[in-house]
């Protein structure tokens, strides 16, 4: 009968299921789908606030290739992390504006950051 707009069937007993015009499965598994995903992201996110800078970068979960090309730079901890600029991260072999941009998602999930132009100079580290 189809779907009166609020996810209830407007069949004659109001208990079928709705399919969805996009994959074809019912309302009640595509919720369920979407009640599972963000279980897994809300556990996610309690995992990363647990981290600090002494982490090893693996924690963050970047994907193998950005692990590993930030490895290979030498950086090793969230802490390494955190003290480089995002000009520095950019300069990396193979880190583009898509790993930056999980990098950031992550180190905020963590209730960390890149360190800014200013806190590096002050640091003494390397300008990015």
């Amino acid at each position: 009968m189809g779907d009166d707009g609020g996810g209830r069937c407007r069949g004659q007993h109001g208990k079928c299921p709705v399919i969805c015009p996009n994959c074809g499965c019912t309302l009640a598994a595509n919720i369920s789908l979407r009640v599972v995903q963000q279980k897994e992201q809300n556990l996610q996110q309690r995992r990363l606030a647990r981290l600090t800078p002494d982490h090893n970068i693996d924690e963050l979960e970047l994907g193998v290739s950005a692990t590993r090309e930030l490895k290979a730079a030498g950086v090793t901890t969230i802490g390494d992390l955190c003290a480089m600029t995002r000009s520095r991260v950019l300069r990396i072999r193979r880190i583009g504006a898509g790993s930056i941009a999980i990098i950031e998602q992550r180190l905020l999930m963590c209730g960390l950051s890149l360190a800014d132009h200013a806190s590096a100079v002050a640091d003494g580290g390397a300008v990015g």
